[in-house]
């Protein structure tokens, strides 16, 4: 600059100045606008709706915290981020993601889920044990973010009740049928009645169990990969159990009279889980 003429230097300084000049009103001009979007701007409210399950089994299920964002402005907003935790009767579990996405609409609402792992193995000593209680207390707290013109603004909450846990599905014995008698044994054809009084449906795996007649033990009976078991209904599964007459003469004398004491002691499998289950009960034999 020291080799510029004195009429340059005056230009130049005159252009700094402008460019100087320019960047504050410009600066200013920002501040300025940004205020007025803060003036204008109506934080979005966040409800909670209600808690329910998916992804069920007699192993674990999938917690969902439902809440609506409402947004009272002019112009769509969307999800920013979440961070929350979940407690279910005092045991953290493991939090997941809502979808990404989500976009909240201009003067209007939109559902915000925020699920989180159950395994029931983790809240008490059994399966069993947490399941026939019937309900499990829960908590939840953390935020919501939304991503605003002004920023990502947080919508804290924290919120607890009871979820309704999963019934256990009911076996019941049918009728069975005695065929194929020799002078050695006989096969006994036992329906197996599983019933779901779930609004859900349940997946199933195996039932397994050891099968006694007129109090004579007779054998162990198993089925696999029963499948999806539909809410409120009940599936019939037929087992094939062989009678031995040198090891369960009496209970094959039971079964002949036509009517019989059958108890059965298994176990019926769901989502990794075991869950036992006795019967004792009076049936007509068919022959």
């Amino acid at each position: 600059m020291s080799s510029m003429s004195p009429r340059a230097k005056r230009a130049f300084r005159s252009l700094l100045v402008l460019a100087l000049s320019s960047a504050a009103l410009s600066l200013a001009g920002c501040s300025f606008f940004k205020s007025l979007l803060v003036g204008d701007f109506k934080k979005p409210s966040l409800t909670f709706q209600d808690a329910g399950l998916s992804e069920v089994s007699l192993g674990g299920a999938t917690l969902n915290l439902n809440f609506k964002v409402d947004n009272p402005n002019g112009e769509s907003l969307s999800l920013a981020e979440t961070d929350y935790k979940l407690l279910v009767e005092g045991k953290q579990l493991v939090a997941g993601k809502p979808p990404g996405g989500i976009k909240i609409p201009a003067n209007g609402s939109a559902l915000v889920t925020l699920p989180a792992a159950v395994r029931f193995a983790d809240l008490a000593s059994s399966v069993a044990a947490v399941l026939h209680k019937g309900a499990a207390s829960y908590r939840g707290e953390g935020h919501i973010g939304v991503d605003t013109p002004i920023g990502v603004v947080a919508l804290p909450f924290s919120t607890e009740g009871k979820m309704e846990l999963p019934k256990v599905p009911t076996v019941t014995v049918g009728s069975p049928t005695l065929t194929g008698i020799s002078l050695s044994g006989a096969t006994l054809k036992l329906p197996l009645e599983v019933t779901n009084a779930n609004a859900f449906a349940l997946p199933l795996a195996d039932v397994t169990g050891a099968l006694r007649i007129a109090g004579a033990e007779v054998g162990n009976f198993a089925a696999k990969d029963l499948g999806r078991l539909e809410a409120n209904a009940k599936k019939i599964v037929t087992l094939p159990v062989t009678v031995h007459f040198a090891g369960a003469m009496e209970a094959f004398r039971a079964l002949q009279s036509g009517r019989t004491e059958v108890a059965l002691s298994g176990v019926l499998s769901s989502g990794g889980a075991t869950i036992p289950f006795h019967v004792v009960q009076q049936v007509n034999v068919q022959q």
